[in-house]
């Protein structure tokens, strides 16, 4: 098992929220999905998945279906960090 955090800003945050796309999409590859929100700041956001390896979550994220999530989700790819925990 592994867990990833992973930050990034949006276009608007409660439509970002309201996303019935991000769960599937994570789901599809065997990962949950937890949201959060920075109440500091207008759009920036970070999710904590699990699931069964990095590898598995890294092939998903590097295809053109994840690239149209993020782009339904009005994410911005080029604000995303990545974390994985070394626990």
């Amino acid at each position: 098992m592994v867990t990833v955090l992973i930050t990034h800003e949006v276009d608007d945050v409660k439509a970002w929220l309201e996303s019935p796309h991000r769960g599937p999409a994570f789901a599809s590859v065997g990962f949950t999905v937890e949201t959060f929100v920075d109440p500091t700041a207008t759009n920036k956001v970070g999710i904590v998945l699990e699931g069964p390896s990095l590898d598995q979550l890294q092939s998903m994220l590097d295809t053109p279906f994840a690239a149209d999530v993020m782009k339904l989700d009005g994410v911005r790819p080029e604000t995303i960090t990545t974390y994985v925990h070394q626990g």
